[in-house]
């Protein structure tokens, strides 16, 4: 009887070892879950004044949407127009590359003034041409930073083209300049300086399609 109590004993002991211990650890750990779940659950209703956090979301982005559309329509009217730039090919020297590639840009520039009949003077935009590097060895940096002035200032001078002048003399290119700072962005401004002779009735024209342009864009005029 002993005997038999014993191993009775000896038998529950196992099964609770074996099986109701690992059951109760992994109660115990559902419950320390379930008690931080319940602080969290909390914790979002006090944030969320017991509304659905999706809909909160949604109402919140439906409000910012005006302001984003009203930001992305300003966008195009304060963007510095573009030009490509132009790269240097894997296997040319920039140096020699450059002295075949700024005559081609030159000539395109006064063939255009000279279809629309306009006179231009010694434009080179501040730039160093090509001869400035004869016996150097200018870096693949400085060419591209050289030849693509030089292709924004061709690109610049078309644009008073469209005014019709009898001769342009001088563009002048000045640094791209931040002009505001805020959350959404920043707004930089870029100035163009010309000197060219017009007829009046051409420069009120080509003033008035500035005006009216997509764009932002202030004139300051004088003799």
């Amino acid at each position: 009887m002993v005997i038999l109590l014993v191993a009775a004993i000896a038998g529950t002991y196992t099964v609770f070892v074996r099986y109701v211990a690992p059951k109760q650890q992994e109660l115990i750990a559902h419950e320390k879950e379930a008690e931080a779940l319940r602080v969290k659950i909390i914790d979002l209703e006090k944030i969320f004044s017991r509304t659905v956090p999706e809909k909160v979301i949604q109402a919140w982005q439906e409000g910012k949407q005006p302001w984003v559309n009203a930001s992305r329509s300003r966008t195009g009217f304060f963007k510095i127009k573009g030009v490509p730039e132009i790269e240097i090919p894997d296997e040319a020297i920039p140096r020699f590359w450059y002295s075949d590639e700024y005559p081609k840009l030159e000539d395109g520039l006064f063939q255009t003034a000279a279809e629309k009949r306009i006179t231009l003077g010694n434009i080179d935009f501040g730039i160093n041409k090509p001869d400035y590097y004869d016996g150097k060895n200018p870096s693949e940096e400085e060419i591209l930073e050289q030849i693509n002035k030089y292709n924004y200032g061709i690109a610049m001078t078309e644009v008073i083209f469209d005014a019709e002048p009898t001769r342009v003399d001088d563009v002048v290119i000045w640094p791209v300049m931040p002009v505001h700072r805020g959350k959404s962005g920043e707004v930089f401004m870029r100035s163009i300086g010309y000197r060219f002779q017009i007829q009046y009735e051409d420069l009120l024209r080509f003033l008035q399609k500035l005006n009216a342009s997509k764009s932002y864009i202030t004139e300051i005029a004088s003799k």
